[in-house]
Formats: structure tokens, C-alpha cells, sequence
């Protein structure tokens, strides 16, 4: 994962750490549109605190309907992931497509040939940017906004809406406003899945017709995930290395329990501004029905997760992978849509390649890989074989010292400084040390280290304090020993 390059497409250019007595609170204040919004989203959320409502249900309500995902816990975020449904946390166009479709419902006694319909689309858009205002104007529903405010401004002045042009000039919006938005892994997901939504829902919906209404909705609903699943799988595999094999149904229940989940915020919302005008409190009926929503859809995770190959972990795909599956989905999809033997032939041509590439890959000896984390207070060193990963912490120092040999290289992680007095015992290194890490204990002299390993690169670690990692950079420098301090230098990786 490209860290550095993550944050300059989030617009960052650089990062500085100051130490907290080195900066104090002007009188300025700073007001914006973001931040207001930030404040109406935390107002919300503490709203929410004052029901009565688990930690579980209060966390899988704030994700779904103001996509703060903070109070979430880890086993129920990794839920989601196995189970092909993490998408419903990130609030995009689901979200506001359910808003969309509440309002149009609420609108629907304004007919077409009425004088008055273009109140619908105006309404809309305003209920929109509102529902987008207090979820904190986040990138995602920004841009899920975006692209329904250009197909009701469609409807408005009589065009074709839900089309291919809708789509392409919200993106092009996006991409006005902020270019890098190309680089983002939701504005690619996002746009992925809908054009496939586009282009092959209404081609995979007539695969199969019935005249019964429950085998249609169904048969409608699961044609929309298994599509937008094709369509972002490569995506997913780049980004996430697996692959949930129960999406298809999962996603059926999951997003039917979104839908309850929002229809009841919207009427628990309705119900606390009723409640505040008059002494009537109804606000208990939409908490129940939340509360019972958000358990079954934790139990329905659970199921799904717990079943026998309820994902393929670690696929690991490149870049030029990624492309190539990109082709390969496309170029299979355009084959059994209208039958040109080019498709056929670019979809075999692709697989070769793919092939090619992983058998270069198997053959490809591993890169050798140890990082040493900025971990305040703590020590975290990882190392890495090709896919396989294992890491050191506190627990393994409990002796003092730990020893990793990295092909001909040894790393020596030191807790403890067994130099210290005179009666110390002296610890027996198999090889000549490379690196040396020194954390925790404070009383490490480099005067004394030096001697001991002259050859060795110093690495002071986090959980180091700060008076001792200045003491060892000063006596490193006058001794002219090489080291690194990753407090101020960030983690330390070594590719073998």
C-alpha cells in the first residue's frame, strides 16, 4: 500500500509532527459550509446516544444513515467484509437512492401531465443536498448526490433520465471540482457498478420474465447485485485481496435491512421534531423497529460469515492484472451480448496473458520485507515473505532481546540493557548484527553499543521516551553512527 501516494491524491502534499507544548489555540475561528455540516452530523449522533439502543445497533445506525463508522466494532466491520456487504458502511449511492425513492414515493400523487410536476424534481434535489448536508458532505455522498441532481435536473426539462449522459456528466462535475477524485477507490467503485447498472440490468433483467410480482422483485433485485458485483469485482480483488462468494444473497437481506433501517431514522427524525412541538412521545416506535432491524441484520452477518468458504482471502492482484480482468470481464460480457467473435478472441487472448503473468510470479523468487511501525508506546516489528506475514511486539521481547535473521542479515531488537552495571549477563548473537533496534528500556549508552556492535545501523523505536531518543540521536551523531528514529522519521523498512 502506497501511503504516500494515497495522501497526495487526498490533496495532502506533506505531513509534520509538533509535539504538543510546541502549539497553542489562537482567538482566530474559522467557519465553512464542511464545517457546519460536520456540527449538524455530531449533533445527530449525539442525539443518538440519548436512546435506548446497544453499542452494536447505535454503531450499525450512525454508519448507515450518517456514515460514521467509528463506533462500529472491529468484529462487526470485518463482518461486513467476509459477507461482500461493507459497501452499505460507506455512504454512497444505495443511500441516496433510497432516499430518492422515498421522496418520489411521498411526490407520487403529482402525475406526470400535472402543471405542478416540477415540483417533484426541484423537492428532490433540495431533500437531497439537505440528507447529503447532514451526513457531513462527505466525498461519497457528494458525488452520489451529484449524479442524481443531473438526472432529476433531466426530468425537470424533459430529457431522458438514467442515461449513459447523466452518468458521464456527473463525473465529469466530479472531475471538475476536484481531479484527483479519478484516483479515489469509491468514485471508481461507485461509477463502476452504475454503469453496469446501465448497461446490463435491463439485458440480464429479461433472462428471465414471469408474470408473478415476488419472483420479479426478486429476480430484479438480485440482477442489480450480481451485476454491480461483476463489475467491481476486479476493483475489489485490486484493492482488498478477497473475494465473499455469498453476495448474492447476502446482499438481498442486507440492503432490504437498509432500507427499513433508513425508512425509521427518517421517521424517528419526523417523530423528535413532532415530539418537540407538542407532549406527544412517539419516538419509541421507530427505535423498535430499528433495534429489531439492527438484530437480525448482525445475526444474518453472522450466518453468513460463519459458512464454509464464506470468502477467498488473500488474492493478491497488480496493477497490470487489474486491467487485464477489467478486459476479461468486458470482453466475456460483450460475447454473450451480441455473439462478435473479437470478444471471444479478446477474452482468450487476456486470459493468456493473465496466466503468463502469474507463472512469472510463482517463478519470481519473494521479496524479503521488515518494517518497524511508528507505534506509540509500543513495539511492532513485521516481516514479510511474499504473502506470508509475521510480526514481533512486546510479548516476544519479554526476554530482553530477540534475534530475526533476514537471509545474511541479522536484526537484534533489544528491551532491556543488559550493559547497564557491572553484574550484568552479556547475551550471545549467532551473526554479526546488522540493524539494532533499541526500545523501551532508557538507559541504552551508544558509547557502550558501539563498542559492542561497531558495525550495526541504530533504529530507536517509539517506545522509546522522548528525552532518550534525543540523548541517543545527540551521541549518534557525535559518534558518527548511522541510525534512524522513527518518531521523527516515520517506520523503518528494509527490502532484502
Amino acid at each position: 500500500f502506497d501511503y504516500v501516494s494515497y495522501m497526495s491524491d487526498k490533496g495532502y502534499a506533506g505531513s509534520i509532527y509538533t509535539a504538543w507544548t510546541h502549539w497553542q489555540l489562537s482567538d482566530n475561528k474559522h467557519s465553512s459550509l464542511w464545517i457546519a455540516a460536520q456540527l449538524c452530523r455530531t449533533r445527530i449522533l449525539e442525539y443518538y446516544h440519548q436512546l435506548n439502543l446497544t453499542d452494536a445497533e447505535r454503531g450499525i445506525l450512525s454508519a448507515l444513515t450518517l456514515g460514521y463508522q467509528d463506533a462500529l466494532s472491529d468484529d462487526l466491520k470485518e463482518s461486513f467484509r467476509t459477507t461482500g456487504t461493507a459497501h452499505i458502511l460507506s455512504l454512497s449511492g444505495l443511500h441516496v437512492g433510497i432516499i430518492y425513492l422515498a421522496i418520489s414515493m411521498l411526490l407520487s400523487f403529482l402525475p406526470k401531465r400535472s402543471r405542478y410536476y416540477w415540483i417533484r424534481p426541484v423537492f428532490t434535489i433540495a431533500i437531497l443536498w439537505v440528507y447529503a448536508f447532514i451526513t457531513g458532505l462527505s466525498p461519497s455522498i457528494c458525488r452520489a448526490t451529484i449524479m442524481l441532481t443531473v438526472v432529476c435536473a433531466a426530468i425537470l426539462f424533459h430529457k431522458r433520465a438514467f442515461s449513459h449522459n447523466s452518468l458521464f456528466i456527473a463525473a465529469s462535475i466530479i472531475l471538475l471540482i476536484n481531479p484527483m477524485s479519478l484516483f479515489d477507490i469509491g468514485f471508481q467503485l461507485s461509477f463502476s457498478s452504475v454503469f453496469a447498472i446501465l448497461y446490463l440490468y435491463p439485458k440480464m433483467v429479461k433472462l428471465l420474465v414471469t408474470k408473478n410480482h415476488l419472483i420479479r422483485s426478486l429476480w430484479q433485485a438480485l440482477s442489480i447485485s450480481i451485476v454491480a458485483q461483476i463489475a467491481t469485482a476486479p476493483l475489489s480483488l485490486y484493492y482488498f485481496g478477497y473475494f465473499p462468494t455469498y453476495f448474492f444473497v447476502s446482499n438481498l437481506i442486507i440492503v432490504a435491512l437498509v432500507g427499513l433501517i433508513i425508512y425509521s431514522a427518517i421517521a424517528l427524525g419526523m417523530m423528535a421534531i413532532l415530539s418537540h412541538l407538542t407532549a406527544i412521545r412517539l419516538e419509541w416506535i421507530p427505535v423498535e423497529i430499528i433495534q429489531s432491524a439492527t438484530h437480525f441484520m448482525a445475526d444474518a452477518l453472522s450466518f453468513f460469515e460463519h459458512l464454509p468458504y464464506a470468502s477467498i482471502p488473500d488474492i493478491h492482484v497488480s496493477l497490470p492484472e487489474l486491467f487485464i480482468l477489467l478486459a476479461i470481464v468486458w470482453a466475456i460480457i460483450l460475447t454473450l451480448i451480441y455473439k462478435k467473435r473479437l470478444s471471444l478472441y479478446t477474452s482468450l487472448v487476456c486470459l493468456i496473458a493473465l496466466l503468463s503473468l502469474n507463472i512469472v510470479h510463482s517463478i519470481k523468487q519473494p521479496e524479503e520485507e521488515l518494517i518497524v511501525y511508528n507505534r506509540w508506546n509500543s513495539t511492532e516489528i513485521e516481516l514479510r515473505n511474499g504473502n506470508k506475514k509475521s510480526k514481533i511486539t512486546n510479548r516476544d521481547l519479554k526476554n530482553g532481546y530477540k534475534e530475526v535473521h533476514v537471509g545474511d542479515t541479522t536484526i537484534l531488537a533489544l528491551s532491556h540493557n543488559f550493559w547497564g552495571s557491572a553484574n550484568s549477563e552479556n547475551i550471545s548473537v549467532s551473526h554479526e548484527v546488522g540493524y539494532l533496534l533499541l526500545t523501551e528500556d532508557n538507559s541504552f549508552s551508544m558509547l557502550v553499543i558501539n563498542k559492542l556492535f561497531p558495525s550495526a545501523k541504530i533504529i530507536l523505536d517509539s517506545a522509546l521516551s522522548a528525552y532518550t531518543r534525543e540523548r541517543l540521536v545527540n551521541e549518534c551523531q557525535k559518534l558518527m553512527i548511522d541510525y534512524h528514529d522513527i518518531n521523527q522519521n516515520g517506520a523503518f523498512r528494509l527490502i532484502f
